[in-house]
């Protein structure tokens, strides 16, 4: 069928029972995810994620309601349509 290196090997050491022979073995460990940044506490961290998710969902919202971006552009286009041509 193809000729070369085979996409996946069995392996069962895996989770899910095969590996990829192409890419390296890293060991990662579990624990790394736990303990966050070492400056900022993991709470700060989620907190100032969720200001920044609802702060830029709330505006990709506002403008999907509102003409504000169109008149932007319109603008835009308007002022630097002399320089271009």
């Amino acid at each position: 069928m193809c000729d070369g290196e085979p996409l996946l090997v069995e392996d069962h050491a895996s989770p899910v029972g095969y590996k990829v022979p192409s890419i390296p073995d890293f060991e990662i460990d579990p624990s790394l995810s736990k303990t966050g940044n070492k400056c900022v506490p993991l709470n700060v961290m989620f907190i100032v994620g969720m200001f920044m998710m609802f702060g830029i969902g709330g505006g990709i919202i506002y403008l999907a309601f509102t003409s504000w971006d169109e008149n932007l552009i319109d603008d835009v286009q308007t002022r630097f349509a002399g320089d271009i041509l």
